[in-house]
């Protein structure tokens, strides 16, 4: 099963910067159909509804290929956890009720042609 993998950050956020790198590693060697880095102040368009606060960097938001969130919330910053919340909800075992307003992230972000996080 295909993901779309959208991590919320901001810039200036050491531990945001430092997971870039595993986070974009676990991108390239998984069956990921899509990633997103985006940060909270550039996109703050697209997120303002979400009510991120500092302590919650990184966030990270898992949706299956028909765009369905199984997963949105603070993630630890290591890679072994990215994996295991991946094969997870590759393995459809995700199944925690997810807040409306995620669904809706992940719908307007899975309809644009254009990826948000390009510079």
């Amino acid at each position: 099963m295909s993901l779309q993998l959208i991590c919320l950050c901001a810039e200036w956020c050491g531990t945001c910067r430092d997971f870039r790198v595993l986070f974009d590693r676990h991108a390239a060697s998984t069956e990921v159909d899509r990633t997103l880095w985006l940060d909270i102040e550039t996109h703050e368009d697209l997120l303002d509804d979400l009510g991120i606060e500092v302590e919650n960097f990184p966030t990270l938001v898992i949706a299956r290929a028909d765009r369905s969130v199984c997963f949105a919330g603070p993630i630890t910053p290591f890679a072994e956890t990215l994996a295991r919340l991946c094969r997870a909800a590759r393995a459809d075992e995700l199944r925690a009720p997810v807040e409306r307003h995620w669904q809706a992230l992940a719908t307007r972000l899975g309809a644009t042609d254009t990826d948000p996080s390009s510079r």
